[in-house]
């Protein structure tokens, strides 16, 4: 029991609050991009002006996703974090 207690702690400090701002290569922000904690649930979407917030570990990956654009992936950071998607290529 004294184990799962431990590792339980462990997971519980290197969670973190994540924020940023999604962009397009313009800089024009990104309202409802959604932003993702890699194979998980959690996740949110950006506000009218592309900011986003959301808790997530230390070595989480953030899974950025916009209609029309690159999905874009992202290692989470106490700092925030400015993205820049680029459009999608369609190919033929």
């Amino acid at each position: 029991m004294g184990v799962f207690l431990s590792m339980a702690f462990t997971s519980m400090v290197q969670a973190q609050s994540v924020s940023g701002k999604v962009t397009d290569k313009d800089g024009e922000p990104l309202p409802g991009a959604a932003v993702q904690v890699k194979g998980t649930l959690n996740g949110t979407v950006t506000d009218i002006e592309g900011y986003y917030q959301l808790t997530a570990n230390a070595d989480d990956i953030l899974v950025i996703s916009y209609i029309g654009m690159e999905n874009q992936e992202v290692q989470s950071s106490e700092k925030p974090v400015a993205m820049v998607i680029r459009d999608s290529v369609v190919r033929k």
